[in-house]
């Protein structure tokens, strides 16, 4: 089931050579950051709105967010 989370997206990784996949939720800014840092070693990183209850949300999701970014969503 998808819901309205604001500007929340959902993040899938899939790490190359049949490795894991992972989804994770978080604002984004920080989506579009984590896909250009992680392309650039071979990950692909879909970002999509397909968010779901069970979702977790990406670890330390304030790592890959520019101090502009933090204000804007609220987060400390």
């Amino acid at each position: 089931m998808t819901e309205d989370r604001g500007n929340e997206v959902r993040v899938r990784l899939r790490f190359p050579d049949g490795g894991a996949v992972l989804d994770y939720r978080t604002t984004r800014p920080a989506a579009d950051r984590l896909a250009v840092e992680f392309g650039r070693h071979g990950v692909s990183v879909t970002i999509d709105d397909q968010l779901h209850d069970r979702l977790p949300a990406l670890p330390h999701a304030q790592l890959w967010m520019r101090s502009a970014d933090i204000g804007s969503t609220g987060s400390p």
